[in-house]
């Protein structure tokens, strides 16, 4: 499976929105849905968040010019320069009309399954729904298999089906943050992208809910799994959970999660712009002036190149 760094979750602004309704597309989804972009090299030892945070939102801008210019071919010319104006284009646009934010990297939601947290799965109040449903379902599925072929089969699918992974950002709340200022040192403040298994799309609201639930259970799980070797840790989850039995709702006391939809989520950068991105949007750009940024842009443009001479 990939090693994710980082991941930057990119949002449409209100204007852009109320832009692409203007413009009545038949599917604006690919438009208005949330991006998450995911980094998985350190480009340089000297690259800060921010210098990561401009490579991300120029490679932003590229997509939206490549999908632009797909309406531009289909007759539909007038979205790229109501949103860029004319090349070169510029980052600095890119607050006009989007919103990013960082995530770290999380975990995936079977990692946790194979710990063997059985124990803990029974802290939590079965008859509260949907937390019952939660721990039914892996408990029949513990009975089923036993937890060492869980982990060879997980081991397995790590490394061959991780098309399957979806993303869940997690964002805590306010309240969480406040409490946080109690405990210098914890890091359950900062946002992260947990991972799940999803065969397939939610067919329905109450599936795609149920995804959710499964993946906020999981997160408990492990907070309370971490909390046991580290009694700093252990007294934060009581005031954050309580004492058993553990309510599953209680998450939302604390944190946001989303799901991103198919097709926006964990978009490789640098796969992106070596195999995804057409030929020519990057020189399309005008310097960010950040000079790490622009060596990279560079760097990049050079591969580009080379790759298609390679292939002619």
């Amino acid at each position: 499976m990939k090693n994710y760094y980082s991941h930057y979750l990119v949002k449409p602004k209100e204007r852009f929105q109320d832009l692409i309704s203007q413009r009545r597309y038949s599917d604006p989804s690919f438009l208005l849905n949330p991006t998450l972009w995911s980094r998985l090299t350190e480009i340089g030892a000297n690259w800060q968040e921010t210098d990561y945070l401009t490579m991300a939102k120029l490679i932003s801008i590229a997509d939206v010019v490549d999908k632009a210019k797909y309406l531009e071919r289909k007759g539909k010319p007038e979205l790229l320069s109501d949103l860029l104006g004319a090349p070169p284009y510029s980052v600095t646009l890119f607050d006009q009309w989007w919103t990013i934010e960082h995530f770290q990297p999380g975990l995936v939601t079977d990692d946790v399954f194979v710990r063997d947290v059985a124990p803990i799965m029974a802290m939590f109040l079965v008859s509260d729904d949907p937390c019952g449903e939660c721990v039914a379902r892996w408990t029949k599925l513990w009975h089923w298999r036993p937890i060492e072929k869980w982990r060879e089969y997980w081991a397995y699918h790590k490394e061959h089906c991780v098309l399957f992974l979806k993303f869940y950002p997690v964002t805590p709340k306010q309240s969480l943050l406040d409490l946080l200022a109690r405990y210098p040192g914890m890091t359950l403040g900062a946002p992260r992208v947990w991972l799940q298994r999803d065969e397939d799309e939610p067919r329905s609201d109450e599936q795609a809910q149920a995804r959710l639930w499964n993946v906020k259970f999981w997160f408990l799980v492990d907070l309370i799994d971490q909390a046991q070797q580290q009694p700093e840790l252990q007294r934060l989850v009581l005031e954050l959970l309580g004492q058993p039995p553990y309510r599953l709702s209680d998450f939302d006391r604390w944190w946001a999660m989303e799901r991103i939809p198919l097709g926006g989520g964990g978009w490789g950068i640098e796969h992106t712009v070596q195999n995804s991105l057409p030929m020519g949007i990057l020189e399309l750009f005008a310097k960010t002036g950040n000079p790490l940024v622009d060596a990279w842009v560079e760097a990049s443009i050079a591969l580009i190149r080379e790759k298609r001479k390679a292939s002619i």
